[in-house]
């Protein structure tokens, strides 16, 4: 029981903070998270720690991957994606696989590897790393650190999903999630990175009607074809042409199972995605937004208890259920941050489609916002302009956004995530 004058600890512990990589080959502690998790999220965009401007033009690259200890033993899985910038002729990289939490590329061309590492250990007051692969120079990690007695299990996979006509079973043996979470991939097998296009995506469902994702989504081989979009699904993919979009759809066809979950997708090209299961007795609101085209605020509905993490993402286009290509007037750029109430930031990256002059691109980070829009550069620039951030605070149940700046668009849309305790 707290002391007078002492708040009571919540349920649902939650921590969101950044840390560096390993510049170095082996274990790293990372501590300050006051407690000991039971799941952990990780992102990164491959920005220098160094970096005062928050942003990085050199390749156009995302990195997510999640991590438990169910049971004592590490089950972990990534997904990442990267594009070589700047040239004529764009190139591009991905991979998927559950043996690692994080692999970040440095060359899509010659697919080179960064750095890699996979989850030791929880701790009592953090994580532990350990570098396999250390990457050339230190750069931010956001980390979303689970915990509490909320949470009464958490499991990570990953899953390789064909069409079918009434879904296929994931993670028998764990019981029916309270919230699946999920980054995608344009890869159809484990495997560490492959030339091919990438697709930058994530997800959230609590069951079959309750889901939303988005998606960023770069070619390979040379056409500087960005395409992005968000709807209502658990997880999107997209095969070889932009029209053809496809989705990882949460089965409508039958309630979800007693013993995991299940997946359909209308097409028959197999896409994989990582995941990351939850049960527990947190409270979850889950929606679509619109940022203004100035400073303004706006205020996200959470659940039945008061908020204790909001997550939001989206992909600096107007909502749609249908793919939307960049152009030279308009840009493709994705986002996806966090906060604890406290702590707050995210990362992502940009990508302008031109056809007619390099392609402007790069990655951001930052600790000051928890969502992010962009306006496209001019014409002949290779520099796009952040616009608009949203600084949240928690207010009772809600998130409350309040947004610094002023971009061309007041159609940008993005999903949200609240998770609440008491």
């Amino acid at each position: 029981m707290a002391g007078r004058g002492v708040a009571p600890i919540p349920a649902l512990r939650v921590k969101k903070g950044v840390v560096s990589s390993g510049t170095s080959s082996g274990n790293v502690a990372y501590t300050g998270v006051g407690f000991t998790p039971k799941a952990i999220m990780l992102w990164a965009s491959r920005v220098p720690d160094n970096d005062a401007d928050n942003n990085y033009r050199s390749i156009c690259s995302w990195s997510g991957g999640f991590g438990t200890r169910r049971g004592g033993a590490t089950q972990q899985a990534f997904v990442h994606g990267l594009s070589d910038i700047g040239t004529p002729g764009t190139v591009s990289a991905r991979g998927i696989s559950n043996d690692r939490i994080l692999v970040v590329g440095a060359s899509a061309s010659s697919t080179l590897i960064d750095s890699i590492a996979t989850l030791t250990s929880f701790d009592a007051d953090g994580f532990t790393l350990n570098w396999i692969d250390a990457s050339t120079f230190a750069f931010d990690i956001h980390y979303l650190a689970l915990g509490g007695d909320a949470i009464t299990d958490a499991s990570v996979g990953t899953t390789y999903v064909s069409a079918s006509p009434t879904g296929q079973t994931v993670a028998s043996g764990f019981g029916k999630p309270d919230l699946l979470l999920n980054f995608f991939s344009d890869a159809s097998g484990a495997i560490a990175m492959e030339r091919g296009k990438f697709s930058t995506g994530f997800g959230a469902a609590v069951d079959d009607g309750t889901r939303r994702a988005s998606q960023f989504w770069i070619n390979d081989a040379g056409t500087h074809l960005a395409a992005s979009w968000q709807k209502a699904a658990f997880g999107t993919s997209l095969t070889a042409t932009p029209a053809a979009e496809t989705t990882y759809e949460l089965t409508a066809k039958t309630s979800w199972p007693t013993d995991g979950f299940q997946v359909s997708r209308s097409s028959a090209v197999t896409k994989g995605f990582a995941w990351l299961a939850l049960r527990g007795t947190f409270s979850v609101a889950m929606g679509a937004a619109t940022a203004p085209g100035s400073a303004g605020s706006t205020s996200l509905t959470g659940g039945t208890s008061p908020a204790r993490l909001a997550l939001c993402w989206g992909n600096n286009q107007a909502a749609s259920s249908a793919m939307r290509a960049t152009t030279a007037t308009d840009m493709g750029a994705w986002w996806l941050g966090a906060s604890d109430g406290v702590n707050h930031g995210g990362a992502g990256h940009t990508f302008k489609s031109n056809w007619g002059f390099n392609a402007a691109g790069g990655v951001y980070h930052n600790d000051d916002y928890v969502e992010q829009m962009w306006q496209p550069p001019a014409a002949g620039n290779t520099d796009p302009i952040p616009r608009v951030g949203a600084v949240p605070a928690f207010n009772g149940n809600n998130v409350d956004l309040t947004w610094t700046g002023t971009d061309t668009s007041s159609t940008r849309s993005f999903n949200y995530l609240i998770l609440g305790s008491d």
